[in-house]
């Protein structure tokens, strides 16, 4: 497998984690207001992933819900899913994404990147890599609502 692949399947172990212990009621809590909630953060990884993987086009209707530029709602809109159903589908789509990145060849890996975007990511490799730093970036903030919601010690301290 290839070794983007094992990280990108750790990201759902990663979420777990870190809200293990939230309860109903905080997961579409927002601390601050210029804050997403944890179960935005869930729902925008699991369209990143969609996206990386090809499939955004097959997610629901509420995968809108959770693109990039979405700005904090005030309040869980009625579109989105159960946390468990973010769950499961974060998981199902790391999983996807780990089998793309694990099929890639050392050619595919390194091949230019026809439409680059924003990201300025000029190979394949680069673009993974990227992907990987915008998840791990949204995983650290569930650290932060933690500590915004006074749970206990971060599951990583210790």
């Amino acid at each position: 497998m290839h070794p983007l692949a094992h990280v990108v399947r750790f990201v759902p172990h990663l979420v777990e984690k870190w809200t293990h212990d939230f309860t109903d009621e905080e997961w579409p809590k927002r601390p601050r207001k210029e804050l997403h909630s944890a179960q935005w953060i869930l729902g925008h990884l699991v369209v990143t992933l969609a996206r990386v993987a090809g499939a955004a086009s097959r997610l629901p209707s509420w995968g809108a819900e959770f693109r990039p530029d979405a700005p904090p709602s005030e309040e869980q809109p009625p579109l989105w899913p159960h946390v468990g159903q973010l769950r499961k589908a974060l998981t199902a789509q790391a999983e996807q994404v780990a089998k793309v990145w694990t099929e890639r060849t050392e050619e595919e890996w390194a091949a230019p990147l026809q439409d680059p975007g924003k990201s300025g990511a000029k190979t394949t490799l680069e673009a993974a890599a990227l992907t990987l730093l915008q998840l791990s970036s949204y995983v650290g903030q569930l650290e932060i609502l933690r500590r915004l919601l006074r749970k206990e010690e971060s599951p990583l301290a210790g």
